[in-house]
């Protein structure tokens, strides 16, 4: 059983969601927001307490202070840019330092502060990959690297399980939600939308990434890899299942990976010219990634993290949180 929870991360999209299920069930939750950030999520549940503390920036001794002010049971790792991140290249400097070196010392200070469990939110590509896509894409490399890198920190008395995240649908209060600019953006302008053929995703409701949450929280295994999905989709399913949702009456072609590839050329260059460099490739995420089947096979994890026992049914239902998604999108785009 366990009793309280210190959530690096909890005001942002993953780890809100997660503070409210642990509060559903009696479980106190702690985390820290950045000391200028306005809109921290509505937290304000009676049993939770939030901290104003950039982790990034902090030293290791106020870190350890922040774990050390109350009895933790579990240590929720919520934090580091995602791949749809484009900073200044070289990317993998970016990412290296954000998902391997800061996590590997904000987690060493949980270790220290004697937080016995530790849930690590981490990414589905982890799971495909392999060395062609850890050459091509730095996020995915700093990915993995991520995890080579805190097994060294597991042991008996410190534990640390992994959650593969994949495509997430869901709002929550006062923030927009990543969709919108960093995916659909890229069809707003064009009157045909192009993808690559042939490619599928997992997807989840934050709803489901939530119980996965509380679920590993509570049997996850050491240094175990928990993939959370509620159902592999096509993208020639999803994807107009989106558009339409929306309101578009956009045309949906699926063409040859390597085809959509050349029409990043322009984004690349432009990219180069700015220096700045995609955690994701433009051009090789075509045909090693989005013309893939990436799927997984979610439904272990359920068994394996009791969900029967604790009343999970693995989240909202994706069409449905895709609909309530893109209605939010559509109702506050100006």
């Amino acid at each position: 059983m366990i009793e309280r929870v210190f959530i690096a991360g909890g005001t942002g999209f993953l780890g809100y969601h997660a503070s409210l299920l642990f509060q559903e069930r009696g479980i106190g939750v702690d985390s820290a927001a950045l000391p200028n950030e306005i809109n921290t999520g509505n937290w304000n549940h009676p049993n939770c307490t939030l901290s104003f503390l950039d982790l990034f920036k902090s030293s290791d001794q106020e870190i350890y202070t922040l774990f050390t002010k109350s009895k933790y049971d579990v240590f929720i790792y919520a934090l580091g840019p995602d791949d749809r991140q484009v900073p200044n290249r070289p990317a993998y400097a970016f990412f290296h330092q954000y998902l391997v070196e800061q996590a590997k010392r904000i987690c060493l200070q949980a270790k220290k502060a004697k937080i016995p469990k530790c849930i690590v939110l981490s990414s589905y590509f982890v799971h495909f990959a392999d060395a062609k896509l850890q050459k091509h894409h730095p996020y995915i490399k700093a990915r993995v690297e991520q995890i080579s890198s805190l097994n060294q920190l597991a042991d008996d008395a410190f534990q640390i399980s992994y959650l593969l995240l994949p495509y997430i649908f869901g709002t929550m209060p006062g923030r927009e939600p990543l969709w919108k600019k960093h995916f659909l953006a890229h069809f707003s302008k064009m009157p045909i939308v192009l993808f690559p053929k042939g490619g599928g995703t997992m997807a989840v409701d934050v709803s489901g990434v939530a119980q996965a949450i509380v679920g590993a929280s509570l049997y996850g295994e050491n240094k175990a890899l928990y993939p959370v999905g509620k159902e592999n989709i096509p993208f020639k399913a999803l994807i107009p299942q989106m558009l339409y949702a929306l309101g578009e009456k956009k045309r949906y072609w699926e063409l040859p990976g390597l085809l959509i590839a050349l029409g990043m050329i322009p984004k690349m260059i432009i990219d180069f010219l700015h220096k700045k460099q995609n955690g994701l490739h433009p051009w090789h995420i075509m045909f090693e990634v989005l013309n893939k089947s990436f799927y997984m096979d979610y439904k272990t994890t359920k068994t394996l993290l009791h969900y029967e026992e604790l009343g999970f049914d693995g989240g909202k239902d994706v069409d449905t949180s895709i609909a309530e998604t893109m209605k939010w999108i559509k109702e506050n785009t100006v």
